[in-house]
């Protein structure tokens, strides 16, 4: 259906949601606007959507320093066991060759 001109348009109220043909910007029954705020939902969207943005990357940047922390452990536990293995083996090497450089005892 096409509208004539100065015809009043049909229109639903976004507060009270009554049905009116009026060419007014507020509704005849609470008086509230026919314009739609949009601002307001996509402000709200924009926080929630950067809130959960930035906590899933503090979440995945917390678990990724924990992963590391573990990682670097697990290597320094490695190191010192191959240390320790090494300090052993020069000291055995260097009591053998105390050992077979000392004259035995009669």
């Amino acid at each position: 259906m096409h509208q004539a001109p100065g015809e009043a348009v049909q229109k639903v109220c976004p507060r009270c949601s009554a049905l009116a043909y009026t060419g007014d910007g507020h509704c005849p029954w609470c008086g509230g606007s026919y314009r739609r705020r949009a601002w307001p939902a996509l402000l709200l969207t924009g926080l929630a959507t950067a809130a959960l943005t930035l906590g899933g990357t503090t979440v995945l940047a917390l678990r990724a320093g924990e992963e590391a922390e573990a990682t670097l452990d697990d290597e320094v536990r490695r190191v010192e066991r191959d240390l320790d293995r090494n300090f052993d083996d020069i000291r055995r090497s260097v009591r053998e060759e105390l050992d077979a450089r000392l004259p035995e005892e009669p």
